[in-house]
């Protein structure tokens, strides 16, 4: 996977939660949420190590 440059850490975020909103709008609040947390605690981890 190449690492996106352009691009800062919050706006590829602010992408994801985008993207998994759309993809899980249908599932109830009490999936997407913590589905778009879990994520976002992961990339930023993974943002966290990889700088």
């Amino acid at each position: 996977m190449t690492k996106p440059t352009a691009q800062k850490p919050k706006a590829i975020l602010v992408q994801l939660d985008e993207h998994l909103y759309s993809e899980l709008k249908a599932h109830s609040e009490q999936t997407l949420v913590p589905m778009a947390a879990l994520v976002r605690k992961l990339v930023t981890e993974h943002l966290a190590n990889a700088n």
